[in-house]
């Protein structure tokens, strides 16, 4: 389970004179022994008033005071560690989710689609934008869990931009140009280059690799070749590293996009959902249904808690101020997808 489900349940203390205690690193100690039991609340603060006197720890006071043993202090001390570790992954989370929302580019209508296309299918390098075009991503919302949460966040969310429809037509951008497909495996990996060369782009010419191999192999085979449109088809996080890798190393213009498993698509080893579950945005349930055993975690467990947190930003006070989700920012060399719930 994730850290953030983990967070202690914490009840201040009331003091005699009804105050509140703050809640400095020993207080907290006090905190999780009389939420355990092991302490009462009046003696947290006669603990606490004998060592702004003396200085001395709170459980050595305890131990001295015979208010608490040795297997107390050590339970406090762990509940301590664990309450400040939890918090600081929750609030990490929380900071990440915010910063990849406003990067996120939304395309509402079919003439931006076109654009976003036509700027995909032209990634340029000039000494001004040099080293901008080299650090930057373009980000997409991909599926119906983003959706929600961009309702959530009362932003439109646009159109559903997955990887599955987009990165074709991005390759019949491409036509005339060299294309690399790296992942997935025989003949999966063949099969994916044929259909792409037969339907997709004739007149381009295709390099391809199984998503198997080291990044450096990667880096060294499109130095070699300068493909225009690099594809990414190894699942997340391995895509994101490789992509990550080749922006920093390549130096012609280049496209790299994380598809997923657009090349099993693409060989027809894995079939897509009917058309009517698509349009419905439940493509992940059909997915489910072919692999439930690699997409379990995915979707069984991930989806619950991509809601949770969904909710949880919705209502965070971090968002208050912040830009909605940008609709157009600078072209970007890597472009990757904003994904949950599926297609």
């Amino acid at each position: 389970m994730d850290s953030d489900n983990d967070e202690l349940a914490v009840s201040i203390p009331v003091c005699a004179n009804h105050r509140k205690m703050e809640t400095n690193a020993p207080q907290l100690i006090g905190v999780s022994l009389v939420n355990a039991g092991r302490l009462l609340p009046e003696n947290v603060e006669r603990i606490l008033s004998y060592q702004q006197k003396n200085g001395m720890r709170f459980g050595e006071i305890g131990k001295v005071l015979g208010l608490l043993t040795e297997e107390d202090v050590r339970f406090a001390l762990s509940a301590q560690y664990h309450y400040v570790k939890s918090t600081k992954a929750a609030e990490d989370w929380t900071k990440n989710w915010v910063q990849l929302l406003n990067k996120i580019e939304r395309v509402e209508t079919a003439a931006e689609k076109r654009h976003l296309l036509t700027r995909l299918s032209q990634p340029a390098i000039s000494n001004c934008f040099f080293e901008s075009l080299r650090s930057a991503d373009i980000v997409l919302r991909d599926g119906s869990g983003m959706a929600a949460l961009f309702k959530l966040l009362k932003v439109p969310p646009g159109l559903n931009l997955n990887g599955t429809d987009l990165i074709p037509e991005l390759i019949r951008q491409f036509n005339r140009r060299g294309i690399a497909f790296f992942g997935t495996q025989e003949p999966y990996l063949e099969r994916g280059i044929k259909a792409a060369q037969q339907k997709l782009a004739p007149q381009s010419w295709f390099i391809s690799e199984n998503g198997f191999l080291d990044i450096d192999s990667y880096i060294k085979i499109s130095t070699a070749h300068r493909p225009a449109l690099i594809v990414l088809g190894m699942g997340m996080p391995r895509q994101e590293e490789v992509a990550v890798a080749l922006r920093r190393s390549l130096t012609h213009p280049c496209l790299i996009i994380c598809g997923g498993a657009i090349i099993d698509f693409l060989g027809e080893r894995t079939p897509r959902a009917p058309s009517w579950m698509r349009k419905i945005g439940m493509e992940w349930m059909f997915r489910l249904g072919l692999e439930p055993r690699r997409l379990f975690q995915r979707y069984v467990i991930g989806n619950p808690i991509f809601l949770t947190r969904a909710l949880r930003v919705a209502s965070s006070s971090q968002l208050q101020g912040q830009q909605a989700p940008s609709r157009h920012q600078a072209p970007a060399t890597s472009t990757s997808h904003g994904r949950a719930g599926g297609e």
